[in-house]
């Protein structure tokens, strides 16, 4: 039993991996759907299949996350953004905290670590094509 748990947590697929795949996908649906043409009528699935997952969650220091905010003075730290964030549903204003180097690769849940993003940011972080930019920036940024 000790064997199986181990192989689902050093096996198991994080979010990150779970949305390339799907974002792949979807890609790929859009090149041959503006090839093929569609219509809104055939889109959809009335009775989509359910998959089930275990992932690998890491544990994180809230304190981490509210210093990373504060010392930001709750702006996006990559360089130019100028978002204006909503107010939360704890009355401060929703911003992200990125980790830099990921906790799935054994980045550490510290201060020089982390960095206080825009949700916009967060997305292109780890989604973009320029995401090596951003977080080359980010690190440069972060030598405390």
């Amino acid at each position: 039993a000790t064997k199986i748990k181990e192989e689902l947590h050093n096996n198991s697929p994080n979010y990150e991996d779970i949305f390339a795949s799907f974002g792949k996908a979807e890609a790929q649906e859009i090149e041959r759907l503006k090839t093929e043409g569609w219509t809104a009528a055939e889109i959809g699935n009335s009775a989509p299949s359910v998959q089930y997952r275990t992932i690998k969650q890491h544990d994180r220091t809230p304190t981490v996350s509210a210093v990373a905010k504060l010392r930001a003075g709750f702006k996006c730290e990559i360089q130019g953004c100028d978002y204006d964030p909503f107010i939360g549903l704890y009355n401060i204003p929703y911003m992200e905290v990125h980790h830099i180097e990921r906790l799935a690769d054994g980045g550490e849940d510290t201060l020089k670590n982390v960095a206080c993003i825009c949700p916009n940011h967060h997305r292109e972080i780890h989604f973009g094509s320029n995401r090596e930019e951003l977080r080359e920036m980010l690190l440069r940024k972060r030598v405390i």
